[in-house]
């Protein structure tokens, strides 16, 4: 089954188009998200904007596919409405931390609807578009094409929603920069990457010199043991920041499953293991 978006924010920014649209309009408009259809698209501030090319209608007298100018952005929040939001979003430790390394927290709606907004689109209201195409209907497929191609970005990107929405990010990191919270918890994950390093003996490396006392078994083995026995059990592995910054869906990761979920789980298998030998 043919799935736009595989995160449930994604999904949930595309339910809006269902009550917008007529399905005729908004099936034909997922084909319009693939390169050979959307032939550029870019972000600036809220609005995201493309070149689109339509279809050729020979019985018409088109012969060529026109290409249209379309863009999109939702109805922004004013600059008091964000101010008050990101107050509240710096004073919850655990919306800072999964906003650092950019993910979207599960209950952030919750947050909103408390000063009666709502962070993902629900009424047709909300949606700011406009084609060059002659099609009276608003929005259009060319439109909603563009919207899929969005939801495909938010996958990967979550806090792309805010800057939909008239944040802007540098903004946001400013605010959690200023917050005693979130400046401890930057300053936690710069130390964590810091740590990142390969150690030399969980590693071996290849000697510079030839030694004196080369044999099979050293050639084989290494000359220093893989791991160290009592390390082991004590041995705290840093957090996967790395991983965990690229997101729920990474690029080149094609399954519907999430690769932190699994790479988690990959994770502690490893440790497991390493803490019974």
């Amino acid at each position: 089954m043919y799935r736009p978006s595989r995160t449930w924010w994604g999904v949930k920014f595309l339910d809006v188009l269902k009550i917008s649209m007529n399905p005729g309009r908004l099936s034909r408009g997922r084909s319009y998200m693939t390169p050979s259809r959307m032939l550029e698209y870019k972000i600036e501030g809220s609005k995201v904007s493309a070149k689109v090319q339509g279809n050729a209608y020979p019985h018409y007298g088109m012969y060529e596919a026109s290409i249209y100018d379309v863009s999109f952005n939702l109805k922004p929040f004013t600059k008091v409405q964000w101010n008050k939001m990101l107050d509240k979003i710096c004073d919850n430790a655990a919306y800072i931390s999964q906003i650092l390394i950019g993910e979207m927290p599960s209950d952030i709606e919750s947050l909103f609807e408390k000063e009666n907004l709502n962070l993902l689109p629900l009424r047709s209201q909300e949606l700011v578009s406009r084609c060059s195409c002659p099609d009276y209907a608003s929005p259009c497929k060319h439109v909603a094409g563009l919207c899929y191609k969005i939801a495909s970005m938010l996958d990967h990107d979550p806090l792309l929603l805010f800057q939909l929405r008239g944040l802007d990010f540098d903004r946001l990191q400013e605010k959690i920069s200023e917050n005693p919270l979130g400046k401890a918890l930057i300053d936690q994950n710069r130390d964590a990457m810091s740590e990142i390093t390969l150690s030399t003996n969980r590693y071996t490396q290849p000697a510079l010199e030839p030694s004196n006392n080369d044999s099979i078994a050293t050639y084989w083995q290494g000359a220093f043991a893989l791991l160290d026995q009592k390390q082991s059990k004590d041995y705290d592995l840093p957090p996967a920041i790395l991983i965990r910054r690229g997101g729920d869906f990474p690029a080149f990761w094609t399954k519907k499953s999430s690769f932190v979920t699994v790479m988690e789980e990959l994770y502690q298998r490893i440790l497991n293991d390493i803490k019974r030998r």
